[in-house]
């Protein structure tokens, strides 16, 4: 006897959108025969509520997502009393509205699934990811509940969204599991450096065709790397802290079928069973890293990779490398590092694995060094004298652990300091310096650094940076240590923005808008140029408008510390022919900076036809506007006999230059006034007269008679202040 399940009618008022819904989902069903309709449909309208209400489920709200945990697993949820949030994306346009979120992180690189039934209803199904409910991106979606696959890292926190696409509520199942990205042969992940050590897993990984499971018939749950040293020596590889019993090969080839062993091996010894292979690694040859289980096992581990190295450049006291400034950051290794004979004790234990740096005192102050921040446990030490047989331990040392250290430094003064592995370890290492007190400039949007011109660079730090409130990550990125510039156009142009000589992994963003909350407009952004650790953005410029630009420290959206030290934002434009006059328009006998590629050869500089002086000044033109120039085009000849033009001609302003008059108002007050017939001009603030001088605006003006008026306090930091009169 054939099974009837009667169907209940949906009442009337249901919306367009749910009745294309659901004239789809029969479709669908409709498609698998008429047992799956009826099954189907009858247990979606008698079992489904259309307009239940409730309370909401904890995961209503996007930012409380319930997190799921481990590569693979499932758990029951409900949509009941659901309800969809203001600005919440929709996948399928015909959803209802009734949405749960889960949150999920891979552990290591993978190839993720997911997939939804429900018990009361077929729910919709999507795959999100980005940093908040407005920044959202869709990776995948299926309306009916579907397998989705994503590849997922663990730079990227992936969110899933269920939902009902017919409006209906009830309780559902929702799955996941996965396969390691690196499951075949040739989709292997490479591995870079002479040393390094990184999470990774075999769960749901298989054994391809064509594939000969390395030991024995019964490894299983293979997975792939690749590495290629660039120098010749011996490296080992090892997995630690497995959860299953891992097996670990090494091979040349390019193709699975014509793999030659190199090393092998099931267990280090009989009280452990990781895997350890050590062989002779040839400079340029890219050796192919197999890991498996026994008995077909799979699961969780580490695996870590050295390679011996010939001792670095600064293994020798007299080799020491030099590091210089207030602040900085270095990074390197003692892979292949020596102890040399009457060498000290470093930190309170002998000498084994060394190398030195030396540092010149730019000014007295305490300084912090620190070596904390290795992938070993380092020992720091700082001396005085000329050679290893006469130095002594440096005076005014203090430390809270052996890996860091506070130095009482005298201005001119040369210290040699020592970075040791505790107990002979190597690895990596970084070295970060900073006096005490530093203050980082431009930490905050509304104090960014000015910078001017068609062409230019800006040299400054990020070490006491922070992040202001409402900011927005830069780059996809949460980072923690930026600073901003503010530039206006002075040109229609394509400009390059870089970071490029920058000492730490950065991040580069360009905005327009007023502030946080207006909000800024994203108009570029990137995290690292091509295989470089620095950034570098293009973007096509309007003349007349001003950019904010942020630079920032990559953080791995907050999971690992952002990075610190000098910070070099270059600028030019695409085209090499370029210049540009900042600004763009001034006074006779006032002076202007003209900008652009290699200017350096400059013979000449005319302001529509009239002959100014000029010199070269830091690869830029410093110019001053002729007597009789008029409005027009700038013109630069040049050594070879060539020329360029500006694109827009520079306006030449009737009048003389304004003066500014300054006069002592108390013992904390200054008067700086000038004349009310140049209104547009506005005044000025700096510490110095360098190039990268933060010119800082002052508030604005107030009319008193005919003159302009602004007022600031006197202070003794810094000792001197410098002002100046600008067209904007």
């Amino acid at each position: 006897m054939k099974h009837q399940s009667k169907l209940v009618p949906v009442a009337r008022g249901v919306a367009t959108a749910r009745s294309r819904a659901a004239v789809r989902l029969l479709r669908h069903i409709a498609s698998h025969g008429s047992s799956a309709l009826v099954g189907a449909i009858g247990v979606c309208l008698i079992h489904g509520s259309l307009h239940g209400q409730g309370v909401p489920p904890a995961n209503d709200r996007f930012s409380r997502a319930i997190r799921l945990d481990g590569v693979a697993g499932s758990l029951s949820g409900s949509n009941r009393g659901a309800t969809m949030e203001k600005g919440e994306p929709v996948p399928d346009p015909e959803a209802a509205g009734k949405s749960v979120w889960y949150r999920w992180r891979a552990p290591y690189p993978i190839q993720a699934r997911f997939q939804a039934s429900g018990v009361d209803f077929i729910p919709s199904l999507a795959v999100l990811t980005g940093n908040s409910l407005s920044s959202l991106d869709l990776l995948t979606a299926d309306a009916l509940g579907g397998e989705l696959r994503v590849s997922a890292d663990p730079t990227q926190e992936l969110y899933v969204r269920v939902d009902s696409p017919l409006g209906f509520q009830g309780t559902f199942q929702l799955s996941w599991s996965s396969i390691p990205a690196n499951d075949l042969f040739e989709r292997f992940e490479y591995l870079q450096g002479p040393i390094g050590e990184k999470e990774s897993g075999t769960g749901g990984a298989g054994v391809e065709v064509g594939e000969f499971p390395p030991i024995a018939a019964d490894v299983g749950g293979t997975i792939w790397f690749a590495w290629a040293p660039s120098t010749s020596g011996q490296a080992s590889f090892e997995t630690r802290a497995a959860a299953f019993n891992p097996v670990l090969a090494v091979f040349t080839g390019s193709e699975l079928g014509d793999l030659q062993e190199i090393a092998i091996n099931d267990d280090i010894d009989d009280q452990n069973t990781n895997s350890r292979v050590t062989w002779q690694a040839e400079a340029g040859e890219r050796y192919r890293i197999c890991v498996g289980g026994r008995s077909g096992e799979t699961g969780r581990f580490r695996l870590a990779w050295t390679q011996q190295l010939p001792p670095p450049k600064n293994d020798s006291f007299s080799g020491a490398s030099t590091i210089t400034g207030i602040a900085g950051l270095i990074e390197g290794h003692n892979l292949g590092a020596t102890a040399e004979e009457s060498e000290p004790h470093h930190a309170g234990e002998p000498a084994a694995a060394s190398v030195w740096f030396r540092w010149t005192a730019p000014r007295t102050g305490l300084i912090r060094f620190n070596g904390q921040r290795g992938v070993f446990s380092a020992r720091l030490a700082a001396y005085l004298g000329d050679t290893l047989l006469d130095l002594i331990s440096a005076p005014g040392v203090s430390s809270a652990s052996p890996a860091e250290l506070n130095l009482s430094a005298q201005a001119g003064v040369t210290y040699s300091l020592a970075i040791d592995g505790s107990q002979g370890a190597v690895g990596g290492y970084t070295l970060e310096w900073l006096y005490e007190g530093s203050t980082t400039a431009a930490d905050n949007f509304a104090n960014a650094r000015r910078i001017y011109g068609a062409a230019g660079l800006s040299v400054t730090e990020n070490f006491n940076a922070t992040l202001e409130t409402d900011e927005p990550p830069h780059a996809g990125d949460r980072g923690g240590k930026s600073i901003w510039f503010r530039w206006t156009a002075p040109t229609s142009f394509r400009v390059v923005f870089k970071t490029s000589g920058s000492n730490f992994d950065t991040l580069l963003a360009v905005y327009t808008g007023e502030n946080f909350s207006t909000p800024l407009t994203e108009v570029a952004s990137n995290d690292d140029d091509d295989q470089l650790s620095t950034s570098r953005v293009t973007l096509e410029a309007t003349a007349g408008v001003t950019y904010h630009l942020a630079v920032d420290a990559f953080s791995d959206n907050a999971r690992s510390l952002p990075g610190f030290g000098t910070v070099n934002l270059s600028w030019r434009p695409s085209a090499a022919d370029l210049i540009a006059t900042s600004p763009g328009r001034g006074l006779i006998g006032s002076e202007i900076r003209i900008t652009g590629i290699q200017l350096e050869s400059a013979s000449s500089v005319t302001f529509n036809g009239i002959p100014a002086a000029f010199k070269v000044w830091q690869g830029q033109l410093l110019a001053m506007v002729p007597s009789g120039a008029s409005t027009g085009i700038v013109t630069v000849a040049f050594e070879d006999g060539s020329a360029r033009e500006t694109q827009e001609a520079f306006q030449v302003i009737p009048g003389s230059p304004p003066q500014i008059q300054m006069r002592r108002l108390s013992a904390v007050l200054l008067r700086l006034a000038w004349s009310s017939q140049f209104p547009d001009f506005r005044m000025e603030r700096a510490s110095d007269l360098t190039q990268d001088s933060d010119w800082l605006p002052c508030p604005p003006p107030v009319q008193v008679g005919g003159e302009l008026v602004v007022t600031e306090p006197i202070s003794s930091d810094p000792p001197a202040r410098w002002f100046r009169l600008r067209l904007p």
